[in-house]
């Protein structure tokens, strides 16, 4: 219980004592709990419900294994008001064990701490030793925190609900929002975003992308605000086709003293699908009128562009920028220009065996006048619309000529009107009003989110194939439009013909009168291997003097 040091070089003269309080203690034996660590180390002094951390060393001969338990002592009885670890079976002959213990109520001091080794079937004792501390609790602990809760994890690219029920792209941007609450405001919470792909974690743990990493947990959030949820961006590694799995942690150090943390994880498992590219041939149409000579800017070709990368179902948007001078005075008819771009296209099929499923975009400036848009089929491979920077009562980031051409290109894939504000020609469309969602509220409701700018668009706002103010895409357009590239990039894969000489027609239909004119015709020399275009509802037929079809 001591040790004495004396110092001298025949032993005859004390040079130095004093005495060191020590508790050692020796024992055979084959049942035995020793080298046993505090940590908090002793002596010290401790707040309630602040834990004492107990590892040892351990050996045993016991059949049926052993628990071990280290329990707290004041005087000659257990210490009241604690609560301490259990144990599990220790079946190895030998290994590292771990505890733990505290108070809750005092204050109190623990002056010593009985170790127990107990058979497991029956609890029989096999060792017990006391060692000597001197932990001191007084004082209360921080108070019990609000109960925090992860409400839903949403896994978004464009538009989502909280079941994550729309299709996700792989490989497209993608931003996870972790929504929860708290019964009042708790300032300063941070949480963490962890992924795995079957078995295999994924590096790193994400930390929040919200200013300063934290944010307020509220008691009535607003899914429209987005820092009212945590939201993260997920490495674009993360979203390689197939499963993921994502796991939030809601305060993970406890820091806020949320009693009931079982509420503060929450997982989920999310699909990515593979989704072809949509491959965009973008001319700008230069046309002149009343002696002036207009073209769209370089920023309105990036704003459409950079609409469709944000908010269609693809993860790539392979795009080639093309001037076409428009070969008529004044502003181009819609149904003109079409017919000129599906010559050119037609043209470049053979000659450079462009892949059918390329869509040209004709793009016009409405410095010389507003030519309204329109597609050449239902679905199709050639449109052309306005742009400009008016901004329509709604939409202010200077071109219109985003949502604008989205919505043309749409026809091409495929999407009718959705006939509201004045749409007609259309097509059944399920949501009241051309909303993009089919509710306002309740985990059904669907948000559209900005991947570029973290714009956020309640289930209010209105579906891109009506002509509607406030557009965004729906889930209902937004995967139509994927199925559509995925069933296109199939055909195209499958079809082609090949040929010495080929016969290009261009033309227009006017479908109210019934009538068609055919505007270019040229017969080309080239040997080739052309994909074909989608099969349509339209047949043209070479005839002879008495009418008979010599090809179609």
């Amino acid at each position: 219980d001591n040790i004495q040091m004396v110092s001298a070089a025949d032993s005859s003269t004390v040079l130095f004592e004093a005495f060191l309080p020590v508790y050692y203690r020796f024992s055979g034996g084959s049942n035995l709990v020793t080298n046993i660590e505090l940590s908090p180390d002793t002596p010290n002094v401790f707040k309630y419900g602040q834990d004492v951390n107990i590892t040892f060393s351990y050996r045993q001969n016991h059949p049926g294994g052993v628990r071990i338990f280290a329990r707290p002592f004041s005087g000659t009885a257990i210490s009241p008001g604690y609560g301490a670890h259990g144990s599990p079976v220790y079946t190895a002959a030998s290994g590292i064990g771990a505890g733990s213990f505290t108070l809750n109520t005092g204050p109190l001091v623990v002056d010593k701490i009985r170790i127990q080794m107990e058979a497991a079937e029956d609890g029989r004792l096999l060792f017990e030793a006391f060692l000597p501390v001197h932990l001191f609790w007084a004082g209360s602990g921080p108070p019990p925190g609000p109960d925090m809760r992860i409400d839903a994890i949403e896994v978004t690219q464009a538009i989502q609900d909280l079941n994550n029920s729309v299709d996700l792209v792989a490989g497209k941007r993608t931003y996870v929002r972790v929504h929860v609450s708290a019964p009042v405001n708790v300032a300063d919470v941070f949480a963490t975003l962890s992924g795995k792909r079957g078995t295999v974690s994924l590096m790193p743990t994400l930390t929040p992308g919200n200013p300063g990493g934290d944010i307020t947990v509220r008691p009535n959030p607003n899914r429209e605000q987005i820092n009212d949820s945590f939201w993260f961006e997920l490495p674009s590694s993360w979203t390689a086709a197939g499963n993921l799995t994502l796991t939030a942690r809601l305060d993970p150090i406890n820091a806020k003293n949320d009693l009931n943390q079982s509420n503060n994880v929450r997982t989920v498992t999310v699909n990515f699908k593979s989704t072809p590219a949509l491959r965009l041939r973008l001319m700008n149409v230069r046309y002149t009128a009343g002696g002036s000579t207009h073209s769209a800017d370089n920023s309105d070709l990036g704003a459409l562009e950079s609409w469709l990368r944000r908010a269609y179902p693809i993860s790539h948007l392979q795009v080639t920028r093309q001037t076409y001078v428009y070969p008529f005075s004044g502003l181009p008819n819609v149904n003109t220009l079409n017919a000129l771009l599906a010559f050119n296209k037609a043209i470049n099929m053979i000659f450079s065996g462009e892949s059918p499923s390329v869509v040209y975009y004709g793009i016009v400036d409405d410095g010389g006048g507003f030519m309204r848009g329109r597609a050449m089929g239902i679905p199709g491979t050639v449109a052309s619309g306005p742009t400009g920077s008016d901004s329509w009562g709604w939409d202010f980031d200077g071109s219109y000529g985003d949502w604008y051409g989205g919505h043309e290109i749409g026809h091409t894939r495929g999407r009718y009107h959705a006939e509201f504000c004045g749409a007609t020609g259309g097509a059944s469309y399920p949501y009241t009003g051309g909303r993009i969602s089919p509710s306002l509220t309740g985990n059904n409701a669907i948000y559209g989110f900005d991947i570029a700018t973290r714009a956020i668009y309640g289930p209010n706002w209105k579906d891109v194939m009506t002509y509607c103010s406030n557009q965004w895409i729906s889930d209902f357009t937004y995967e139509g439009i994927r199925n559509h590239q995925v069933s296109v990039s199939a055909l195209s894969a499958a079809q082609k013909a090949t040929a010495d000489q080929f016969l290009v027609i261009g033309g227009t239909a006017d479908l109210e009168n019934h009538t068609a004119t055919i505007d270019h015709v040229a017969l080309i020399q080239q040997s080739a291997s052309v994909p074909l275009p989608e099969p349509g509802s339209w047949t043209i037929a070479l005839v002879d003097a008495s009418n008979n079809d010599l090809a179609t």
